[in-house]
């Protein structure tokens, strides 16, 4: 960059060795995106999204949420950050459904869709429900697995002891036994394989919508997405016997272990470490849900009370118009209605009163119109 002290000249170096190596590393581009933002240029992070996005990983989440806020302020990109936020929500939706299905294999059995379905027609306080959910979720728990896992394995291979919980087969936690220091940056890609952040990825994420343009209405349409790939999300009981159930339940061995009812021990997600980032993003899910729940309940209740007070209003102007015309249309009645009075009914006409025999008729409010019998010879 030479010895240049021009603001200008320096920007447009730096501005040059961003759009270089941008795309060289995903710390790279977090960076310069940053960077763009903090020089609002939003043509250069539109480029640099068209051309690199894919490099982001999910912890570098927090750029993209910036470079969506910046673009939604400006009119023209506008409906690229909600793309963006559209993508990365249905992306969190699919991530933890995967995630969920590793505990719960079943749940997308047909005749297990169908009975959750019978059973969120239930009330919520009955004992037939609650009854009805334990059931359905021992049902769709994922099946025990008797087969050595690959730790397990090799332990036996080395002639070393099996130590509890490692011949879990699915259920082992990889990560714990290589993840001694918890802030060391270079196993952020491991941690975010064997235990993705999901709930602060997608809290921040409906953060963002709830204050973006349009955003409301695109957090309502994800909503109805994720009903109809997860209805489980609608009951706020039927998470919390899936959080409290067991995802995995496992068969221990007798010998090993003092078992005085049963040699099949269920594992309560809440209580298995490598489980737990399932619980936060499932009930991070269902209470997102039950917000949206009650923001269309009360829309469309405040549509109703609007829609009722127009027709009211539309009636009342109906009836105020209906009584003048009530009152021109009867004094028009009277008007053309024949009258008993006697200056209209005993008064003859002149043609009449020529030809009349007997003596002339007077008029009564008007004075005596001339001919009669004294104009005939």
């Amino acid at each position: 960059m030479g010895t240049t002290t021009t603001p200008v000249r320096i920007e447009l170096e730096v501005s040059q060795v961003l759009q270089e190596t941008a795309g060289d590393s995903p710390d790279n581009l977090v960076a310069a995106i940053e960077i763009y933002v903090a020089m609002n240029s939003s043509t250069k992070i539109i480029s640099l999204l068209d051309d690199y996005m894919h490099l982001l990983r999910p912890r570098d989440s927090h750029a993209l949420r910036s470079a969506v806020r910046f673009l939604s302020s400006r009119s023209e990109h506008r409906a690229r950050s909600l793309a963006i936020l559209e993508n990365e929500l249905e992306d969190s939706l699919q991530a933890l459904h995967a995630i969920t299905r590793s505990c719960f294999s079943h749940i997308d059995d047909e005749h297990n869709k169908a009975e959750l379905s019978e059973i969120l027609k239930l009330k919520v306080t009955t004992q037939a429900r609650k009854s009805r959910i334990e059931q359905w979720a021992e049902n769709v728990t994922t099946s025990a697995s008797n087969s050595m896992g690959p730790m397990a394995f090799a332990a036996m291979m080395m002639g070393l002891p099996i130590l509890p919980g490692v011949d879990d087969g699915d259920d082992l936690d990889m990560l714990s036994y290589f993840d001694l220091d918890q802030n060391d940056p270079d196993m952020d890609d491991i941690r975010d394989e064997y235990r993705p952040n999901l709930r602060a990825r997608f809290d921040a994420w409906v953060e963002v919508g709830q204050k973006l343009p349009g955003g409301p209405v695109a957090l309502v349409k994800f909503y109805v997405k994720a009903v109809e790939k997860m209805p489980y999300i609608q009951g706020q009981d039927v998470v919390n016997e899936m959080t409290s159930r067991s995802g995995l339940p496992i068969i221990l061995s007798s010998r090993r272990y003092k078992i005085t009812n049963s040699c099949e021990l269920v594992y309560r997600l809440r209580e298995r470490p490598n489980k737990t980032h399932v619980v936060d993003a499932l009930s991070s899910l269902a209470t997102f849900a039950k917000i949206q729940r009650k923001k269309i309940i009360l829309a469309r209740e405040k549509k109703q009370k609007s829609v009722a007070a127009a027709n009211a209003r539309a009636a009342s102007s109906n009836t105020n118009q209906a009584k003048p015309n009530s009152k021109t249309s009867g004094n028009a009645n009277a008007e053309n209605a024949p009258s008993n009075s006697p200056s209209q009914s005993t008064v003859p006409s002149s043609s009449v009163r020529n030809f009349a025999f007997g003596p002339p008729l007077t008029p009564v409010s008007r004075r005596p119109l001339p001919g009669g019998m004294e104009d005939v010879d």
